[in-house]
């Protein structure tokens, strides 16, 4: 059902009065493209005029898109007919032909789209699927129709991490997108001198809503590369985002440990600029981070950069992050039933000098605090509050909560995650088993 309050949304409003100055740069290997946030308007406008016979409002578009920028393209003129988008995983996620077949037909049918945007390569992989589909032109028309339209109330069908088995579709209002998009911009402090780089897959939250849609609708600056080509050499695509003058990435884990194995000291780089370093998969270990520190310090990267958040499809993307600028904080905890004194208190100097945690005692890294809107409360197995530094179960309650699952009951703006952690100095630790029984001895917070 499309909302009549289309051009008063940030969603669309940049096309109607998009930078000159500011643009999306595409990496691939070696090779750079700059488009101005102009120059992407104008595509917008293009390919929705093309799409308008085929996309009426209210209907569904899944995305199947490898290409960044192509995606984007795709996904704001989705909205801009008023469309709900569908973003998928791209065939070059998969190393099999069978397999991507396997994953695509469910979602496209669960989701019911009545077209599917996709490039000339992955025709064959969308034979028989449900509604029609559509190749994304090489080249766009340079004059077009304009049409008219509406946002979709639903903005975004986001399948989860865990829908390959039955799918699971979180439904996305183009409200709690908004609201979410405002709490990204006031955590990181977004201004027109940021640069935000991403490899992320565009079809995941993180990556989407984080590094995405949220710099295209406030006209940051960002540059842009496929998973496969960081992987591929995450060595080039450092280089290209200090070239690009990169001052917000991001990454599970997983992509800061493939970084440290590949970066070698003799590299000529600059990370004065990088001020926020986002690990966004909890739980994080915290030795990593130190690792990475020691190693990114040679090139000029600040610890306090260093920002771990915590959130889901379900909640649109972020629930608590790191405060800027503070340097991320690990609690200790000793489980119940070992006998002896309480661990002292450990500055942040002395942090580095632990070699190993003690058998009796785990490190927690902390998720930050909530994101401005946004409250965390830590219940027991009945619903009721816990004191702070107990264990229970993480309900949030925020304006980008999602309104439930596709075909399911709708959820109102508080959801019980199902996730266990605890609370202390208003912060958020998450990553602990169900039924694990802990103490918290130490009540100052270690700093990385």
């Amino acid at each position: 059902m499309p909302n009549d309050s289309r051009h008063d949304s940030r969603l669309l409003s940049w096309i109607e009065s998009p930078s000159t100055e500011r643009g999306i740069t595409s990496v691939a290997g070696r090779s750079r493209h700059k488009r101005r946030y102009e120059d992407m308007a104008r595509d917008v406008l293009a390919l929705a005029s093309l799409l308008r016979a085929q996309a009426p409002p209210g209907s569904r578009v899944g995305l199947v898109l490898g290409d960044p920028y192509s995606f984007a393209i795709a996904l704001f003129s989705t909205w801009y007919l008023g469309c709900t988008a569908v973003p998928i995983a791209a065939p070059s996620a998969f190393q099999q032909r069978s397999s991507y077949q396997q994953y695509v037909r469910p979602l496209l049918e669960h989701a019911a789209a009545s077209l599917t945007i996709c490039e000339r390569e992955t025709l064959p992989l969308l034979e028989h699927v449900n509604g029609g589909v559509f190749c994304y032109p090489d080249r766009l028309p340079r004059s077009h129709q304009l049409v008219s339209g509406a946002l979709p109330t639903i903005a975004l069908l986001q399948y989860t991490s865990g829908s390959t088995g039955t799918p699971k579709a979180a439904v996305i209002t183009t409200r709690s997108l908004i609201a979410q998009t405002g709490m990204i911009r006031a955590t990181l402090e977004l201004g027109d001198d940021d640069c935000v780089a991403s490899w992320l897959p565009t079809h995941h939250d993180l990556g989407l809503v984080g590094a995405w849609i949220t710099p295209i609708v406030f006209q940051i600056s960002t540059m842009i590369t496929s998973p496969r080509e960081f992987v591929r050499s995450p060595n080039e695509w450092i280089e290209a985002m200090v070239n690009a003058g990169g001052t917000i990435s991001g990454s599970p884990p997983i992509g800061y440990e493939l970084l440290l194995r590949r970066l070698q000291r003799s590299e000529r780089l600059d990370l004065s600029r990088w001020r926020v370093a986002i690990c966004g998969s909890e739980p994080v270990d915290p030795y990593l981070l130190r690792s990475a520190t020691r190693r990114l310090e040679d090139f000029g990267f600040k610890r306090e950069a260093f920002l771990v958040g915590y959130g889901m499809a379900e909640t649109t993307l972020a629930v608590s992050a790191t405060p800027l600028p503070e340097r991320v904080k690990v609690a200790v905890l000793r489980l119940d039933g070992d006998e002896g004194e309480a661990l002292e208190s450990i500055s942040s100097s002395a942090f580095d000098e632990l070699e190993d945690p003690e058998s009796s005692s785990r490190y927690v890294t902390s998720c930050g605090r909530p994101l401005p809107g946004v409250s965390i409360q830590i219940v027991d197995e009945t619903g009721v509050s816990v004191e702070c530094g107990e264990l229970g179960e993480i309900v949030v309650t925020s304006p980008s909560v999602f309104s439930g699952y596709l075909d399911e009951q709708v959820v109102e703006k508080t959801l019980r995650t199902g996730d266990v952690g605890f609370l202390m100095d208003d912060e958020l630790y998450v990553g602990l088993r169900q039924g694990v029984r802990t103490t918290i001895f130490v009540s100052i917070q270690l700093s990385i």
